[in-house]
């Protein structure tokens, strides 16, 4: 079972639970109301008692279950975003049958860039990801032998302007879905990558850098809120404002 799956599991889990409590509390709720009106409610009462403690038990040991759950899957994605330190993704290279990966990127890659030591050599490995369309070549996961080659071309990539090639990192499931949901919030040109982690700058120019959705979402909050602040102080000097304007006093004509 993966660290995903389990995630799903505990989350089903602890919804199924919640909604077996509320059923059993409002059933027990019924039973006191029927002892409180024929004055036996001593043995009730205890069993609610009874009952509380073991949700609260229970509502305890999901959420310290849930915490762990997070920290494996923080764990397993930095790990493998250590595994990618040396690996880039080549984007809108055109795409032939029986083709070499590896030198096409070589090929256009130092038409562009100033990097003497790339060639075939300095390249692992490489091949297509995706599925295949006819309309759109799929983009080349290169993974390079050194880690500094890697970052080298990547940080000379805006040497690419002008041209149809594209480079990205190649980030996990959770990374890349963070990076999606970033751009469409706070837009293309304020949202970027590198080294694995995406960097973001906010509406007042801040700067943050995020590395999952529960992190992005608590950027967005934050500046929600300060949004809304600035909001109620604006009007509250508009307001201010407009209270000490006097209006003009009109001169009559004698």
């Amino acid at each position: 079972m993966s660290i995903d799956s389990l995630q799903k599991s505990l989350v089903d889990m602890t919804t199924a639970f919640a909604t077996r409590f509320e059923q059993f509390e409002n059933n027990l709720q019924n039973i006191k109301n029927t002892a409180a009106a024929s004055n036996n409610n001593s043995n009730v009462n205890d069993v609610a008692g009874d009952f509380y403690a073991f949700r609260s038990f229970v509502i305890a040991s999901l959420s310290t279950l849930h915490r762990q759950v997070e920290l494996l899957q923080k764990i397993s994605d930095q790990a493998e975003m250590r595994s990618r330190c040396k690996m880039l993704l080549v984007h809108e290279l055109p795409e032939h049958s029986k083709e070499e990966t590896s030198a096409a990127v070589v090929k256009n890659l130092t038409q562009h860039l100033k990097t003497p030591k790339l060639d075939v050599t300095s390249i692992s490995r490489s091949h297509r990801v995706g599925k295949n369309k006819s309309d759109k070549p799929r983009p080349i996961l290169v993974k390079f032998e050194d880690v500094d080659l890697k970052k080298s071309i990547w940080f000379s990539k805006t040497a690419l302007k002008g041209s149809e090639i594209t480079l990205s990192e190649f980030l996990t499931k959770s990374r890349h879905e963070t990076f999606m949901t970033a751009r469409r919030k706070f837009g293309v040109n304020k949202t970027w990558t590198s080294n694995g982690t995406i960097y973001i700058l906010d509406s007042k120019g801040s700067k943050h850098s995020v590395n999952s959705v529960a992190e992005l979402n608590a950027i967005t909050t934050d500046t929600t809120h300060e949004q809304l602040r600035a909001g109620e102080c604006g009007a509250d000097q508009r307001q201010e404002a407009a209270g000490n304007t006097r209006p003009k006093r009109t001169n009559r004509n004698k």
